[in-house]
């Protein structure tokens, strides 16, 4: 008993223990305090429904299916409100106990929202080094770019979840509409735009990327084009010259 008090009370992780029968808070440890926000005067006695701890009531139910069909719970992965309101991601596992010759539950819950998070950066990051390896692929492969720069526009919507992804090409003096993915042709109102028009011509005349966080507040957009944009509710915009040394020979939007 005096070993069980210091690992509860020490423990980094929130150790928890609830009545089976309503989930009543009977006792818990400062980790639970610290996650949770709530303190042992407002928690204690309460049930854990009354707090609202469970984000998706959902995952509650189904962690009492594993319970009475396995007798414990290992590793079960669910969502918790705290006081604040902040959500965060956990991972608990639960054994009953006999205490005062009733059954209770001992859940031992730890914070993985920060190695949740981590993960999903290490898997977004690797999505787009794949694109990448994949599009320096289809480069080498391709000679024809009527099919190379299809292709590039959707891996660069994909890329950035992009909602719209559309290209011109030089010809001349001119940018011609080129092509596009996920409505990007229908935001192309003229064929051909002139070097320093709009802001396809904008970026091939000053052959740097543009980034527009509000399109409402840029000036340099085709008015009717602006207007159509903004009616689709499409609010930031990035757009990337396309060149082969010093020269330009489209742009990406």
């Amino acid at each position: 008993e005096e070993k069980f008090s210091k690992v509860f009370f020490a423990s980094p992780a929130t150790i928890t223990i609830t009545t089976l029968e309503d989930g009543r808070l009977i006792d818990f440890n400062k980790s639970f305090e610290r996650i949770t926000g709530y303190s042992r005067e407002e928690a204690i006695g309460k049930k854990v429904f009354d707090l609202n701890i469970y984000k998706y009531p959902e995952e509650h139910t189904a962690l009492i299916t594993i319970l009475n069909e396995k007798g414990n719970a290992r590793d079960y992965e669910f969502h918790v409100r705290t006081k604040s309101g902040e959500i965060l991601n956990c991972i608990t596992s639960i054994e009953f106990i006999e205490l005062n010759k009733e059954t209770h539950l001992v859940a031992v819950t730890r914070d993985i929202t920060d190695s949740k998070r981590v993960e999903k950066e290490i898997k977004e990051k690797t999505e787009q080094l794949q694109t990448l390896y994949e599009t320096g692929k289809r480069i080498t492969s391709m000679v024809s770019k009527n099919e190379l720069l299809p292709w590039i526009a959707a891996q660069a919507a994909k890329l950035l979840n992009a909602d719209v992804c559309n290209y011109r090409i030089r010809e001349g003096d001119y940018l011609a509409k080129g092509g596009g993915v996920r409505d990007g042709m229908d935001l192309m109102i003229k064929e051909n735009l002139e070097i320093g028009e709009g802001l396809s011509g904008f970026i091939a005349k000053e052959k740097k990327p543009l980034v527009i966080d509000n399109i409402k507040e840029d000036s340099r957009y085709i008015k009717k084009h602006r207007e159509m944009v903004i009616q689709r509710g499409y609010v930031a915009f990035l757009g990337l010259p396309m060149m082969i040394g010093d020269e330009i020979k489209g742009v990406i939007n």
